[in-house]
């Protein structure tokens, strides 16, 4: 149960009171959020990395075929001039 006070000597005094199972339900109900929270970070962050491992395999990929291309053209080249 939520409790508001209002009143005072000194004016206007705020007070909240919030009961045992409301402060409890809000610690849950934060930890999800938070829970939630970092669950959505480390998807994303583990999106990003993999979408760059996938960038860094094909420039592998690349890079492979390109010096094997440049092995061929070398032993052809010896090939045609001996």
């Amino acid at each position: 149960m939520i409790k508001i006070e209002i009143g005072g000597r000194s004016g206007i005094d705020w007070r909240l009171h919030i009961g045992l199972r409301d402060q409890i339900a809000l610690l849950g109900i934060s930890g999800l959020a938070v829970t939630g929270a970092t669950c959505l970070v480390a998807l994303n962050y583990s999106s990003a990395v993999k979408s760059e491992f996938n960038d860094n395999n094909q420039f592998e990929t690349h890079v492979a075929s390109l010096s094997e291309s440049f092995l061929d053209c070398r032993k052809n080249r010896k090939r045609l001039s001996a």
